[in-house]
């Protein structure tokens, strides 16, 4: 896949316009939660293109999420769904967006082999592991009140 997207340079991490080579897209790290889905989509670029640290961030482009959206638009998917993430999420070869539950449950529609974690059993193994940590730490104080030994 090679798409060229343009940079308008209003961004508040970069002032260059630009065409910027599209090498993939991507939705990762998609939760369920509940009913809801939400998920990272991430819009990779060549760095031949595009130079993080010549260049700046794309992120908070105006231009490129138009044009972004527009594409995905054009491919059927609910693109208003999509906005950029914060800024700490952007990489050096891609953008980062989330992506909302109209935009993921779409997506895996066309492309069901997208990996989908279920964030309440995420959050409750988390606790579980809390547990036993705590269990573990009070483990020695309960063996020795009842005579046992490691």
């Amino acid at each position: 896949m090679k798409v060229k997207f343009e940079t308008r340079g209003d961004g508040y991490w970069s002032n260059k316009s630009k065409k910027v080579t599209v090498t993939n897209i991507r939705l990762e790290g998609v939760m369920l939660d509940g009913k809801r889905m939400f998920g990272e989509l991430r819009v990779y670029f060549s760095p031949k293109s595009w130079d993080t640290y010549k260049h700046g961030l794309i992120y908070t482009d105006s231009l490129f999420l138009k044009q972004l959206r527009k594409f995905l638009k054009s491919y059927g998917f609910p693109a208003s769904d999509v906005n950029y993430s914060e800024q700490g999420m952007q990489g050096d070869d891609y953008v980062s967006l989330d992506a909302g539950n109209k935009f993921c449950k779409e997506w895996i529609k066309v492309f069901p082999e997208t990996e989908v974690d279920d964030y309440e059993m995420e959050r409750l193994a988390k606790q579980i592991v809390a547990l036993e940590k705590e269990l573990d730490e009070y483990n020695p104080i309960y063996n020795d009140h009842c005579g046992l030994e490691d």
